[in-house]
């Protein structure tokens, strides 16, 4: 875990924590090339469309597979058990990996993520050194009433 990012948490308009720089580069960089190999699968309905991934966990790619098992670490599940508040993330639960791409069509609409058995959603966003906000894609949280 990445100590020397920045990291940002905030409770409005929900719990929710912004790390920069959260893994290294360099390894995030293997990762994104091993991702591009992958399958992805069509999915879409009337609040998304975008290619996803198999599950992550079955994937033998090496970076991959670390970055999974990183994930599915006691010690990373205990940090955000710390981090979140949140207890028992670490008791044997499952953490569900995929991954995803959104081309120039693909959309994803206002929603929440509200899933039974979820406790935590978490994205890790792997774009370019060149990307702006400009470029869209970034993550917008409103107040739901």
């Amino acid at each position: 875990i990445a100590e020397e990012g920045k990291r940002i948490w905030t409770r409005t308009p929900m719990p929710h924590c912004s790390l920069d720089n959260f893994v290294n580069d360099t390894f995030l960089q293997t990762v994104k090339e091993e991702l591009t190999r992958l399958t992805y699968n069509v999915r879409g309905n009337d609040l998304y469309e975008f290619l996803q991934s198999n599950d992550l966990a079955s994937v033998a790619s090496p970076a991959i597979k670390a970055l999974c098992n990183f994930i599915y670490s006691k010690q990373f599940l205990q940090w955000m058990e710390k981090l979140s508040g949140i207890s028992g993330l670490h008791d044997g639960g499952r953490t569900d990996i995929s991954a995803a791409f959104y081309g120039n069509t693909s959309r994803l609409l206002c929603h929440d993520d509200h899933l039974s058995g979820r406790r935590i959603a978490f994205i890790l966003y792997l774009v370019p050194p060149s990307w702006e906000e400009a470029d869209g894609g970034h993550l917008d949280l409103f107040e739901c009433n």
